[in-house]
């Protein structure tokens, strides 16, 4: 059968990412009767005639039914398999009404059989508009966001499985056309380059640290404790307790080395870092 697919590419900004193919597919309303008819060519379908493909799709599928290569479906299942943004796994479908509908496309045989929708593609901007034939006699409603997808079908698939009607006739059961799916792991030699390119980078930085650097500069406090033991700083000698609210205070006066008296007052941790740097932290 000539469903047609297309590739959508899922990546996690890596040089490996996963591509996933998407069918389209076309929806017919038929009855039991038309299901049972072995000469496709006894039937009026004056109304696919002028599309070509539409007509080729029917009696492609027809024979498929013929040759019980459909799959059947409850109208639960079905609605569960055709509710995705991303139809992957089936094609088109028969949604096989009761031979007592003779609305539509009434042929002299007695049988019903009518284009119901199209599919062409899947939406990645707004998935859901790639079942709307589900809910088309449906009316939810729109979004009130009107930057939002148009459709709402989604949302409301559960509410209306026990009596499916999409196009104004219940729905008895589905026949689907099964098809593989088709996903491929794929490999991008350009991210993966440039990936190796600034590992590179990131690795010579890091030999440069470790063994270009000859001074011992002050990473954490164990090397400032450290540092402050084995050279003590004179500058500061008999300043303990000293913070940087005093040092910035010393440097508007003359300095000098006095110890200072021990504040027992309790502090709260925001007062470590000044209020501009935590201003900085939470607008970045």
């Amino acid at each position: 059968m000539a469903s047609s697919c297309s590739d959508f590419h899922i990546s996690y900004n890596s040089a490996v990412f996963s591509s996933i193919s998407s069918y389209s597919y076309d929806v017919f309303e038929v009855n039991e009767s038309f299901l049972g008819v072995d000469d496709f060519s006894t039937l009026n379908v004056s109304s696919l005639e002028p599309i070509n493909s539409l007509l080729r799709e029917l009696k492609a599928l027809h024979q498929a039914q013929l040759s019980q290569k459909l799959e059947r479906l409850t109208p639960e299942a079905c609605i569960d398999a055709y509710a995705l943004g991303f139809q992957s796994a089936r094609g088109s479908v028969f949604v096989v009404v009761d031979d007592s509908v003779t609305a539509g496309n009434l042929n002299q045989t007695g049988t019903l059989v009518s284009v119901a929708f199209s599919v062409t593609g899947s939406g990645q901007d707004c998935p859901d508009t790639t079942y709307d034939w589900i809910c088309s006699s449906y009316d939810f409603g729109k979004p009130n966001d009107s930057s939002s997808c148009a459709g709402s079908c989604g949302d409301h698939t559960s509410e209306i499985s026990g009596d499916w009607k999409p196009f104004g006739n219940k729905v008895k059961y589905c026949l689907s056309q099964r098809l593989p799916e088709h996903c491929k792991l794929q490999f991008s030699l350009h991210i993966a380059l440039l990936v190796i390119i600034l590992n590179l980078l990131k690795a010579t930085v890091m030999l440069i640290l470790a063994f270009g650097v000859k001074e011992r500069p002050l990473m954490t406090m164990g090397d400032a404790v450290s540092s402050f033991l084995q050279q003590p700083d004179p500058t500061t000698e008999n300043m303990c307790l000293l913070s940087k609210s005093d040092v910035h205070y010393q440097r508007r006066k003359d300095w000098a080395p006095l110890s200072k008296i021990y504040d027992h007052n309790r502090r709260m941790w925001f007062c470590a870092a000044s209020v501009r740097r935590w201003v900085v932290f939470a607008t970045m």
